[in-house]
């Protein structure tokens, strides 16, 4: 079985697991990849599944490793941010932990430091989540031009979605400027799924917050 399809399988079982898809759907495929001419032992289980246990336990078995149940997003949800935990102050900046993204606000020397992000950055964080579509679609147009066979080749694979996760933000106090750092998903493996690596790893992408709407200004890397 070619593993891209072995991707899409991880697709349909996550929307499974969440109730989104009927299980059916994993049988289905399991039966293009019959019609295909893969008569594996475990695709035929999956194919003849007559229950939802029965066909997410087969699912497991075709791929024989830890199944990734995490929906991919370029950022985490507002919640998170909201529980971010202070790490301690760097060049005039807190910073803050909310998951596995760092984030940076501007702070003066001699001013208390919270142990939470205040309510301030929190609104532009706020906006920030608010773009995200608007700022993964640029960050997708940069990658078609930047690397466009690659790109192709994760689009036709669908999984444009894992590639890229925000890593660091940082906050600028007055002039309206964002910075995030956005770095690979370390748990895609483009190989995994014999689709060609990304020569880049770590982008950086410029913007502007104006009157709470955000801009994108720049990106590079």
């Amino acid at each position: 079985m070619k593993m891209r399809n072995k991707l899409k399988l991880h697709q349909l079982y996550s929307q499974v697991v969440r109730e989104q898809l009927p299980y059916s759907c994993l049988s289905e495929w399991a039966d293009r990849q019959i019609l295909a001419g893969d008569t594996d032992d475990a695709i035929i289980c999956l194919s003849l599944a007559d229950g939802r246990e029965r066909a997410l336990a087969a699912v497991s078995n075709i791929l024989g490793t830890d199944i990734l149940l995490q929906e991919p997003a370029l950022l985490p949800e507002m919640s998170v941010f909201s529980q971010a935990g202070v790490l301690g102050v760097y060049e005039q900046c807190i910073e803050y932990q909310a998951g596995n993204v760092l984030i940076w606000c501007p702070h003066a020397p001699g001013q208390p430091v919270p142990e939470r992000i205040g309510p301030e950055w929190m609104r532009q964080i706020q906006t920030i989540c608010a773009a995200a579509d608007e700022i993964k679609q640029s960050l997708f147009q940069y990658c078609a031009r930047a690397f466009p066979d690659v790109w192709s080749a994760y689009r036709q694979a669908g999984c444009e979605d894992y590639v890229w996760q925000v890593a660091g933000i940082r906050l600028n106090a007055g002039e309206g400027k964002i910075f995030l750092t956005v770095m690979a998903n370390l748990d895609f493996a483009a190989e995994d799924y014999d689709l060609p690596d990304c020569s880049v790893s770590t982008l950086y992408i410029d913007l502007r917050n104006e009157s709470d709407k955000i801009a994108i200004s720049k990106i590079n890397s």
